[in-house]
């Protein structure tokens, strides 16, 4: 259980974003830098935000950075770095500038914190 031992822990959401800080999120809640059950854990994590047992923010993060450094290196980042870096890709970002209004220059890991709710720690009481 990832609730045992802290209220509250880092999470990230992996986002495509171009110079000027305009961006899309592509893959939301990820929390560990295991990239197979990404989108399961991310379903579960919005289900568990619909219910009222957590509470998940991008607006805030831990002062204590080295809490975020699994995501730093998270293989999805890194897959999508290197892709968006590759030459081929380059030239055909290059090519929609011309006709799109957003096209994305880099793909980055916003931080965040997901939290228990009160609901979420009498929850945890009750099933443990």
């Amino acid at each position: 259980m990832l609730f045992i031992n802290s209220n509250s822990l880092p999470i990230a959401k992996l986002r495509f974003q171009n110079v000027f800080g305009s961006g899309v999120d592509y893959k939301l809640h990820i929390i560990n830098d295991n990239s197979d059950n990404i989108d399961l854990i991310s379903l579960s994590i919005s289900n568990l935000i619909r219910l009222g047992i957590v509470d998940v923010s991008y607006s805030n993060s831990f002062s204590d950075k080295s809490h975020y450094s699994k995501f730093d290196n998270h293989p999805l980042l890194l897959e999508f770095q290197a892709e968006l870096h590759s030459e081929e890709v380059k030239s055909q970002l290059d090519i929609l500038r011309d006709s799109f209004k957003f096209v994305p220059d880099q793909a980055i890991m916003v931080k965040g914190t997901i939290s228990l709710t009160p609901l979420g720690k009498n929850f945890i009481k009750v099933c443990l």
